[in-house]
C-alpha cells in the first residue's frame, strides 16, 4: 500500500510523463503546420494536439500551463487567420478555433479574477482579426 507522499509523487511523475508526450505531439503538429504546403487537416491536428495538452494541464490543476497552452494556440490561430496565402476555408477554420480559444482564455481569466486581462484579450481579438465568414 502506498503512503500519501508516494501516491502523490506517482501522480506527479505520471503527469510529467503525459505532458512530455503531449508536448512532443504538439511540436510535431506544429512542424507540419509550418510547412508551406500544409492544409486544413494539419490545422485541425495542431488545434487538437494543443487542446489535448491544455486539457491535461487543466485536469491536473496546472492552471498556469493551461492558460499558456491556450494563449500559444490562440496567437498561432490569429497568425493563420491573417495569412492571405492560406485558402479561405483554412482561414475560416482558424477563425472558429480562435473564437473557441478566446472563450476558454476569458473563462479562465475570469475564474482567476483577471477581468482586465479578459477584456484586453477580447479587444485584441477584435483589432487583430477580420470578420471572415
Amino acid at each position: 500500500m502506498f503512503s500519501a507522499n508516494a501516491w502523490l509523487q506517482q501522480k506527479i511523475d505520471q503527469y510529467k510523463h503525459n505532458i512530455r508526450d503531449a508536448t512532443v505531439d504538439f511540436y510535431m503538429a506544429e512542424a507540419r503546420l509550418n510547412n508551406s504546403d500544409s492544409h486544413i487537416d494539419h490545422l485541425r491536428r495542431y488545434n487538437n494536439a494543443c487542446m489535448e495538452m491544455a486539457e491535461l494541464c487543466l485536469q491536473n490543476g496546472d492552471d498556469e500551463s493551461y492558460l499558456h497552452a491556450l494563449v500559444k494556440l490562440h496567437n498561432r490561430l490569429i497568425k493563420e487567420i491573417n495569412r492571405e496565402e492560406r485558402c479561405h476555408l483554412f482561414r475560416v477554420q482558424s477563425y472558429y478555433f480562435a473564437r473557441h480559444t478566446l472563450k476558454l482564455i476569458c473563462h479562465q481569466l475570469s475564474l482567476q479574477g483577471s477581468w482586465e486581462k479578459a477584456t484586453a484579450f477580447q479587444t485584441d481579438f477584435v483589432k487583430r482579426v477580420p470578420f471572415l465568414p
